[in-house]
């Protein structure tokens, strides 16, 4: 390995975040993104997008869904609920619906008081406050036979759907109030990201109480920008996936070496977890952290070489942009 390279590979990071090469270096991404520009790539429009956490929705935000009914009572389901079942201190009337019947019963055992629907439509009844739409997106046409043009017009449809637009779930359903959002699995413990968008004919108090919502789950943004949802489907939303693969090699690394394989996942899960709130709490590059634990001719410079060489950073992209791909596959398939 020349020091030229291993220079330019490793330490050149701070010179590039300004070159104009990092911005056409993403020529190719804009050609897949329905005509969004590079630049918003780079930088969402800051009027576009708001975030809000769990304090500061805490502080103004309220939900009044008293009765919120779930079709489709599967993993994603079950990890929102822990949280959203008791956001604000308010525990809502929960009915659950699923065409493998023990999923329904493992949820309703999960939350005392709540109701298992022996049909679609039984779930969705006039009072429904919320609509919690979690099915795979290969089943809306199913769902919409069952339920369209049978949900009150107050009710707020909330779908986890990948692919499947706000305006084909106003049409097939039938309904004038829908959120499309992207939430992750770390929203079981507080700590998800959840990219969302909605209807205009969402009320504040709807909107308010969406929000609410989501920010007992972790952190939240909403886009007036759909095409944002189906990136966010594939960074945010599919991203935890990633991240457990790197944490699975680094976990067998270990062991390789002789550590015992409990000893090796400990390690590697306090790296992740302080890796990610070190990188939360900094302002700056994640290029710049990187390179300040770079030393030359180091350890760490090895091992960075041994990803570049191995096309770590290309695979991840390439990932990346084969869940986004397949995101607008499932949207134009219907």
């Amino acid at each position: 390995m020349s020091t030229s390279y291993a220079t330019r590979v490793f330490f050149s990071g701070l010179a590039s975040l300004q070159s104009p090469s990092l911005k056409s270096g993403f020529g190719s991404i804009a050609k897949n993104t329905r005509g969004i520009t590079t630049t918003s790539l780079l930088r969402l429009d800051v009027d576009s997008i708001r975030s809000a956490n769990q304090a500061d929705v805490a502080e103004n935000k309220q939900h009044n869904f008293k009765r919120i009914s779930v079709v489709g009572s599967g993993v994603l389901a079950e990890l929102l609920l822990r949280r959203m079942a008791h956001a604000n201190g308010v525990t809502p009337l929960l009915t659950f619906f699923d065409i493998t019947s023990e999923r329904s019963s493992l949820l309703q055992q999960q939350h005392p008081g709540s109701t298992v629907a022996g049909t679609m439509q039984a779930a969705v009844r006039p009072d429904t406050d919320l609509l919690m739409l979690t099915v795979k997106p290969q089943n809306v046409d199913a769902v919409a036979a069952e339920i369209g043009g049978k949900i009150a017009p107050d009710t707020v449809v909330f779908s986890t759907l990948a692919g499947i637009t706000v305006e084909t779930l106003v049409k097939k359903l039938k309904t004038p109030k829908v959120v499309r959002a992207m939430p992750n699995t770390p929203c079981a413990v507080g700590e998800g990201m959840t990219v969302w968008t909605a209807t205009k004919t969402l009320t504040d108090a709807d909107r308010d109480g969406v929000e609410a919502l989501f920010a007992s789950t972790g952190e939240n943004l909403f886009v007036d920008d759909e095409n944002y949802i189906d990136m966010a489907t594939a960074v945010s939303a599919s991203g935890p996936a990633y991240v457990y693969l790197a944490m699975e090699a680094m976990v067998d690394a270990g062991v390789m070496m002789g550590f015992p394989r409990s000893i090796a996942t400990k390690l590697v899960q306090s790296t992740f977890q302080g890796t990610g709130a070190y990188a939360m709490q900094s302002s700056r590059h994640l290029a710049q952290m990187r390179t300040d634990i770079t030393s030359p001719g180091g350890t760490t410079a090895a091992a960075l070489y041994g990803l570049e060489k191995g096309g770590m950073r290309t695979a991840l992209c390439d990932a990346v942009f084969a869940a986004y791909n397949r995101t607008q596959e499932l949207g134009r398939e219907l």
